[in-house]
């Protein structure tokens, strides 16, 4: 099932509720960080972001995000239910480091505009009239502005769409420290360095990678659903005349035409044709999403 059609043709604009922004500053800032997280910092340029994460010390991933430059401080945007524990263990081993960490979610209003006809130079940072807007994709930009006004409305199932059009996975608060960030795809989206030396949990997640055997990945699929399928519920594939486990779903989405977008963790294994269904819903179908 091709996705194309169910994305929005002119440009919309919403609030984005479901992130958090933290700062990190101070003499060390890019040493420390350089030693914690799986991107290489050293090489980020002022006015540019990459995607990175951050692992348990057994490079189980805690969270994916989006880590940028500005002004010489670090800027990280994260889910929101992913924010407390990462600024949590930040703090907790930059207490030896001249390092300064802070969550400036309170200070900010988030909104974003997608058209999957436009185009801006996605990867990089601008400052325009006192807002930061960030290139998250060639369709996204997501800008960041200083205000005291709570969000206006929810528009968080819009993002989630954004997101899955741009094949970026988040990891669910249900399997924070679960798994490696390979699991989730970071490697295959230039989130993790493997030439940059050392940081928290590289050991396990370089002897994944040089062995060659990550077996599951997170994966998209298109179909239908009465009920929007909830993380840790189990997507299943058909073998001969039997339906067996496929996996855990880890996220869903409804498109406005009806169309459900969920994203699972599946055998590397599992064929591109595959029939698919949610388990306890036996009129669902899914197939993988190119």
């Amino acid at each position: 099932m091709d996705l194309s059609p169910h994305l929005p043709q002119e440009t919309i604009k919403f609030p984005v509720s479901s992130l958090n922004l933290l700062k990190v500053s101070g003499a060390d800032a890019v040493t420390y960080l350089q030693g914690q997280l799986t991107c290489n910092v050293k090489t980020l340029e002022n006015g540019h972001w990459i995607p990175g994460g951050y692992c348990t010390v057994q490079g189980k991933l805690l969270s994916a995000f989006r880590v940028g430059k500005f002004n010489d401080e670090f800027l990280i945007i994260l889910p929101a239910d992913n924010a407390e524990l990462v600024l949590t263990n930040l703090k907790k081993f930059g207490v030896f480091s001249k390092v300064e960490i802070t969550d400036e979610t309170h200070r900010f209003i988030f909104s974003a505009a997608w058209s999957s006809n436009s185009s801006n130079n996605s990867g990089t940072l601008e400052y325009s009239e006192e807002s930061l807007i960030w290139n998250i994709a060639p369709s996204i930009t997501l800008t960041v502005e200083e205000s005291d006004k709570a969000q206006s409305e929810d528009s968080d199932n819009v993002w989630q769409q954004a997101m899955f059009a741009t094949n970026w996975i988040d990891v669910p608060s249900t399997m924070l420290g679960e798994q490696l960030p390979q699991a989730f795809n970071l490697d295959v989206n230039d989130g993790i360095n493997f030439k940059k030396g050392c940081y928290l949990g590289q050991e396990a997640v370089a002897r994944m990678h040089y062995r060659g055997q990550t077996k599951r990945r997170a994966s998209r699929f298109l179909g239908n659903a009465d009920v929007l399928p909830r993380p840790g519920e189990t997507l299943q594939t058909k073998v001969g005349e039997n339906w067996r486990r496929a996996g855990a779903i880890l996220s869903a989405v409804r498109y406005h035409d009806g169309v459900v977008a969920l994203v699972a963790l599946v055998s590397v294994d599992l064929e591109a044709s595959a029939q698919c269904r949610v388990e306890g819903q036996d009129d669902s179908q899914f197939t993988r999403c190119p």
